[in-house]
C-alpha cells in the first residue's frame, strides 16, 4: 500500500513499504528553487519508510528541465540513493530530446544504473523482478 511522504507542485514522493519501492514523480521546469526547501528532507522521510535494497519508479512524464545549476545537485543526490540500497531504477517519460539528454547526463555522472518505459505496469514488473531475487 503507498503511502504518500511529500506533495508539492514541482514532486511528489510516495513509498509502498511492503514492495520497499519509492514512486517519485517530478513535474514542469525547476525554475524556481526556493519551492525545494523541503526537498532534502522529504527524501530523508522516504528513505526512513523503507528496508534494506529498494527500487524507485520515477514518473517524469509531466517533467520538463531542470536549471543547469541544478543538474550537479541531482548526480549527486542519485549517488546518495546508490549508497542508501538502491538497486533498480525505473524511470517512465516522453521522448522529449532536450529532457533525455539531461536526465542522461545525471545518471552518467552518477552511475545509476536504470532503464526507461513508456508504460507504467511494465516498469513495475521490472522493478518487481528485483524483489524477488
Amino acid at each position: 500500500m503507498k503511502k504518500m511522504i511529500a506533495s508539492t507542485e514541482l514532486y511528489s514522493l510516495s513509498v509502498d513499504s511492503t514492495r520497499n519501492r519509492i514512486y517519485y514523480t517530478m513535474i514542469g521546469f525547476w525554475q524556481d528553487t526556493s519551492k525545494l526547501a523541503r526537498y532534502q528532507e522529504d527524501w530523508e522521510n522516504v528513505l526512513g519508510c523503507l528496508s534494506g535494497n529498494f527500487t524507485i519508479l520515477s514518473d517524469l512524464t509531466e517533467f520538463r528541465l531542470l536549471p543547469p545549476g541544478l543538474v550537479e545537485r541531482a548526480a549527486k543526490h542519485q549517488k546518495k540513493l546508490i549508497d542508501a540500497g538502491l538497486v533498480a531504477f525505473a524511470e517512465i517519460r516522453l521522448e522529449a530530446a532536450i529532457t533525455a539528454l539531461q536526465l542522461n547526463r545525471i545518471s552518467d555522472i552518477s552511475g545509476i544504473e536504470k532503464r526507461i518505459f513508456t508504460d507504467w505496469n511494465d516498469a513495475e514488473s521490472w522493478l518487481d523482478s528485483f524483489q524477488l531475487s
